[in-house]
């Protein structure tokens, strides 16, 4: 039977960084907050993430954040998803959702405009196998309750093939066992692969001249 390949679409204001600073982020009474993951490292920044759920409406949001922000508030869209939000210091605060049918669910995130120590960013994609002249565009690693997992976006000028062809055989060498695969073609290619108590998923993609590989690793 074939197995599902996971495909990823990052948002980058899902997340939210954990800082040594004391800041203060307004939340309504009306937010059901749950915490999505107890640790993440999102480019070599530690962060947590925090979900919320709520029964009131898009403006009742908005009106609850205006008054908070003194009417400095930025509303944008991101496919369906709503993006309300704040500059002060330094510090972005953003507060993004998605409308259902009788509730609204969505994340609150801090984003550090000041960015990570060059010195760190060298060290991303450590320890994955890339072929020559890949460039790591985002390596999220998460803890929750203790099952670990890694996610990966990468980009190189190879194509798709010859992307497929190289994973397909350094993981094999690496002790990866192939539980289901979808050949190569122009477009896109995958495998998905088991090792001890690990599986890894490896999905390329033709994007114009270049291939993007996601890559998802979950340790249980």
């Amino acid at each position: 039977m074939k197995k599902n390949i996971i495909f990823l679409t990052i948002v980058y204001l899902f997340i939210a960084p954990v800082y040594a600073m004391s800041v203060h982020f307004p939340i309504p009474k009306f937010f059901k907050l749950h915490v999505v993951a107890d640790e993440m490292n999102y480019n070599s920044v530690t962060m947590s993430i925090s979900g919320f759920d709520t029964n009131k409406s898009a403006t009742d949001i908005l009106a609850f954040y205006t008054k908070e922000w003194d009417g400095e508030i930025k509303t944008s869209h991101y496919g369906e998803w709503i993006i309300y939000s704040h500059l002060k210091e330094g510090i972005l605060y953003t507060v993004q959702f998605k409308e259902n049918k009788l509730s609204i669910t969505g994340f609150i995130a801090l984003s550090n405009l000041p960015g990570v120590q060059s010195k760190k960013l060298k060290l991303l994609g450590d320890g994955f196998p890339m072929p020559k002249n890949t460039k790591v565009a985002n390596d999220i690693r998460t803890n929750e309750a203790g099952r670990k997992s890694r996610m990966l976006l990468l980009t190189n000028s190879q194509s798709v093939n010859s992307n497929f062809e190289y994973y397909r055989r350094i993981l094999s060498m690496q002790g990866w066992k192939i539980q289901y695969e979808e050949k190569s073609s122009k477009n896109r290619a995958g495998l998905v692969l088991a090792k001890n108590n690990s599986t890894l998923n490896v999905v390329i993609l033709k994007d114009n001249k270049k291939s993007n590989i996601q890559a998802v690793r979950i340790d249980n």
